[in-house]
């Protein structure tokens, strides 16, 4: 197997940046709405929360997207945008990993790192287990190579919250490439910055209770862990494109990915390998994943 590494702490709550949304504890990815400070005599700037809202497009989405988002967004317990962060890696690949985060995990199960389990439903819905408190179905309602908007629903029962608790989530990540780099040599690999903004809504108000008073460690929590997953993607990338060879090899083993999705994973691996800067100059050139 390929030389990866992968934070033990953080192979149940990385899937949260390809937009599966654990809901963890009644949530792991929380924190007070931000606010913008305004100055007195300054116009009123939008918060985060808004400009997170209003990067939803609502046009673009089909009835039943807009109806479970906007039950999200009118009772929102807590919103939380993560840091941003930037890494090296092709962006048909990483695009790839977005909307199919089901490869992740099965390479972290080999890894022997999670017992985190993904299961495709359909093409744009998952349903996940986390082997002990935790469900979820994630749905993705909303994509392209800029932008993914997750709809998640789910439940936790544990040690934190003995009772059984239910909530949804949006989970928007919004994603740039360095394209100025697509001019240099072959041997550049292009920059991917993005940020993922997310609302949770939990369902009891004691528990609602609970996730506000930890808001901060979920915080913190949710920020570290967004980072190693950006990490974990870049040594990836790294692997592709130093030994396309073993990630094939790698992806041939991904039994719990549907085999079309197994397959195209693979021929991705030897493209980017192969032609970087081709794919780096066409990324708008990826099909977009809006629902019908």
């Amino acid at each position: 197997m390929p030389n990866l590494r992968c934070h033990r702490r953080a192979s149940i709550y990385a899937i949260l940046k390809f937009g599966v949304g654990l809901i963890i504890a009644g949530c792991l990815l929380s924190t007070s709405t931000l606010q913008a400070q305004v100055l007195p005599n300054e116009p009123l700037q939008p918060s985060a929360q808004e400009q997170a809202e209003h990067s939803i497009p609502w046009d673009k989405l089909t009835a039943t997207a807009k109806t479970k988002l906007r039950s999200v967004i009118s009772d929102t317990t807590v919103f939380h945008r993560l840091k941003k962060q930037q890494f090296k890696c092709d962006p048909s690949v990483y695009i790839h990993l977005v909307r199919h985060p089901e490869i992740l995990t099965n390479i972290w199960e080999l890894m022997g790192v999670t017992q985190l389990r993904i299961e495709r439903t359909a093409p744009f819905s998952i349903r996940i287990h986390d082997g002990q408190y935790t469900k979820t179905k994630l749905e993705l309602v909303y994509g392209t190579p800029n932008l993914h908007v997750f709809h998640c629903e789910g439940s936790y029962k544990g040690t934190i919250i003995p009772t059984v608790s239910t909530g949804r989530a949006i989970i928007i990540i919004r994603s740039k490439y360095d394209t100025a780099e697509a001019a240099l040599p072959a041997t550049q690999v292009l920059t991917v910055k993005h940020q993922m903004d997310i609302f949770l809504q939990i369902d009891n108000a004691a528990d609602q209770l609970l996730v506000k008073t930890l808001s901060y460690f979920f915080m913190k929590t949710a920020d570290a862990n967004f980072s190693e997953t950006t990490q974990f993607i870049g040594q990836i990338d790294k692997i592709v494109r130093d030994n396309p060879a073993g990630m094939a090899r790698l992806a041939d083993r991904l039994t719990r990915v549907q085999p079309a999705i197994r397959q195209q994973f693979g021929v991705l691996v030897r493209n980017a390998n192969a032609n970087q800067v081709r794919l780096a100059t066409t990324i708008q050139g990826e099909p977009s994943t809006t629902r019908k």
